[in-house]
């Protein structure tokens, strides 16, 4: 069985990085799918293994590599024991740590030293550690004088596309041009730049994966969100397909070893961005 243990990064850190996270696997071979998500950053400490996206591209996964924000789900084969330890970067965190637009690492896994310079070196002293705990502090050390250097515009344009994000079943494009004073032009190639995708897209996967979490955590609370979200069943089928990998109907089943793992992140929903603990 996959375990995945979560920690949460220093509160001055939580607007850049969402969690921290420990991932191992301790069968011979395992095969599983991961919903579509922001960008990853992942030291993979103990075995490797390649992740198949949409369109059939596939990448190995090894080393220090970073895992471009995804537009639909992805599937990770491994073919030994494999242990891991990553954090999510927020749209803000993408900005922070690199220059590079995150469209154009969208949908592929590239080796992390090309992005964020000398990121690998951290690598030895991550492998001789054995607790979780001692991984996250390193990264908050990290990551601490960075964000002391943040420009403030960076964190305030981000915070504006989760409002947006977060305002509505299907936000729309004309509310953000208000939000922003910026044209649909300028908004797309600054959202493509930090969170991967144009808004309109960037909605509809906000949209499904927050679908996907009601249904598979069976919140009669929020289910009329499913009713205003989508035009009818098979819309809110074909969406929730593309984004997590699966139907509606297999969310609650096990269809995926790691997704009711994932969803323990839920547990942090007053700590982190809804971005993560929504998803």
């Amino acid at each position: 069985m996959p375990s995945i243990d979560y920690i949460m990064p220093a509160k001055h850190l939580r607007d850049y990085v969402s969690v921290y996270y420990v991932v191992e696997f301790k069968e011979e071979s395992f095969e599983d799918i991961e919903r579509a998500a922001l960008a990853q950053l992942r030291f993979s400490l103990h075995g490797g293994g390649i992740v198949h996206f949409a369109r059939g591209k596939s990448y190995p996964m090894s080393g220090v590599s970073i895992v471009g924000p995804t537009s639909t789900a992805i599937r990770y084969v491994t073919n030994s024991p494999y242990r891991m330890f990553g954090m999510g970067l927020l749209p803000a965190g993408w900005g922070l740590l690199t220059d590079t637009p995150a469209n154009s690492v969208r949908d592929s896994v590239v080796e992390a030293d090309s992005i964020i310079k000398g990121v690998s070196a951290y690598m030895p002293q991550l492998q001789a550690m054995s607790q979780s705990a001692d991984m996250a502090k390193l990264a908050d050390e990290v990551l601490t004088p960075l964000v002391a250097e943040a420009k403030p515009e960076l964190l305030a344009f981000t915070s504006i596309i989760d409002t947006w994000l977060a305002s509505n079943t299907s936000p729309e494009l004309d509310d953000l041009r208000g939000m922003t004073g910026l044209s649909t032009r300028q908004l797309a190639r600054k959202v493509n730049h930090f969170y991967g995708t144009p808004p309109k897209y960037l909605s509809r996967k906000y949209r499904a994966l927050r679908a996907a979490r009601i249904l598979a955590e069976n919140d009669e609370d929020d289910h009329d969100y499913l009713y205003d979200a989508f035009y009818d069943q098979s819309h809110m089928i074909r969406e929730l397909k593309l984004f997590t990998g699966t139907t509606p109907a297999k969310l609650g089943s096990n269809f995926s070893l790691l997704a009711p793992l994932i969803d323990k992140r839920s547990k942090f929903a007053n700590e982190i961005s809804p971005l993560t603990s929504k998803t």
